[in-house]
């Protein structure tokens, strides 16, 4: 009886595996970059202003590097890979991104279990494909990226977490 309870708790997880909505995905993405930005002028204006005092650095010749073809183009290229370790960052440690706190949503797996570290890497990288984000214009939206791991974005109920908690906890309980 005991593992017909497990397979019941496993095979409903699965059942609650429904995508949310393009649009929430979309806030969310939205929210995250935005955090991302301020992460990053805090960070860069920091960085750029401890350069000023301590060195006698001129701000306006890094300014002026970043209007460059070069300089633009490296900018979007750090910028890009930024952003990704961004979302690993937060994937690795937490499940999922601030804007997918607050929004109360979840990454995982076709098991509607958490993601493992090579599915985090997997996904966020595959989001450097050109075009990726077009990916989501479906009736169900799963972006490349999500297809690439193997992963979906749900809402994160309370129901949810409790399942998610029984089922890992029956299985620790056979890995005794």
């Amino acid at each position: 009886m005991n593992n017909e309870s497990n397979l019941d708790s496993a095979a409903l997880l699965q059942e609650l595996i429904i995508p949310t909505s393009w649009g929430k995905r979309l806030v969310a993405y939205l929210l995250d970059v935005i955090f991302f930005y301020i992460l990053i002028a805090i960070l860069v204006g920091g960085l750029l202003i401890a350069a000023a005092t301590l060195f006698d650095y001129d701000v306006e010749t890094f300014d002026t590097f970043i209007e460059t073809p070069i300089g633009s183009l490296l900018d979007k290229i750090l910028t890009a890979l930024c952003l990704s370790i961004y979302f690993i960052l937060f994937e690795l440690t937490i499940q999922r991104t601030p804007a997918k706190v607050l929004l109360r949503l979840r990454i995982v797996n076709e098991e509607g279990l958490p993601l493992s570290s090579k599915q985090i890497i997997q996904r966020n990288f595959s989001r450097l494909i050109p075009f990726e984000g077009v990916s989501y214009i479906a009736a169900n939206p799963r972006g490349l990226h999500d297809k690439f791991s193997d992963s979906y974005v749900i809402d994160d109920s309370e129901f949810y977490q409790k399942l998610l908690k029984q089922v890992q906890h029956k299985e620790e309980e056979e890995e005794q």
